[in-house]
């Protein structure tokens, strides 16, 4: 619903992290296919601490960016990021 809600055009951007739960990536994805979006994900090394994570997601963003979609508790490596640093 929020990605309808978002009336994302060809050249906007959703960025996500390769620790974020698959199925989001793949509405994401199916989202990009139908409205010629971008999916950017930022990739975060499994060790990564807070800064470095920041820094991953800082590093994809552009000023096409209209979303950027983080789980906190990572659901595929249980990593807690820092959401409010990244917000």
């Amino acid at each position: 619903m929020v990605l309808q809600a978002l009336n994302l055009r060809e050249g906007d951007e959703i960025v996500t992290t390769d620790h974020g739960h698959p199925e989001m990536a793949a509405v994401v994805d199916a989202a990009c296919r139908v409205t010629r979006a971008r999916h950017n994900v930022a990739v975060v090394p499994l060790a990564a601490e807070g800064g470095e994570v920041v820094a991953a997601v800082r590093r994809v963003l552009t000023d096409r960016t209209r979303l950027v979609v983080v789980d906190q508790v990572t659901a595929r490596t249980a990593r807690i990021f820092p959401v409010r640093d990244l917000a």
